[in-house]
């Protein structure tokens, strides 16, 4: 639940500064929930699905943005063996 937690105050905060809406917190943990689980349902449907192709990841390498944009490159794994994630 943490990840889901932790983007939902992300975009509460926006919500707060750009648009000046609050939201308490029971409704950011019920709204983190929502999240959370459409992410499972989503994720299961995936996984029945017979893969298309390798399932080798392709290296990326780091590109700069273009000019006059910034750039945020963010990451996050999960280790359902061991139920732990991070980001």
């Amino acid at each position: 639940l943490i990840p889901w937690l932790l983007w939902r105050i992300w975009k509460n905060r926006n919500e707060l500064v750009l648009n000046g809406k609050e939201f308490g917190a029971m409704d950011l943990i019920e709204k983190a929930k929502e999240d959370m689980e459409e992410w499972r349902n989503r994720n299961e449907a995936k996984s029945r699905e017979e893969p298309k192709h390798s399932q080798i990841p392709l290296r990326t390498r780091w590109k700069p943005p273009p000019a006059g944009w910034i750039k945020c490159n963010v990451d996050g794994t999960r280790e359902q063996t061991r139920n732990q994630c991070g980001v």
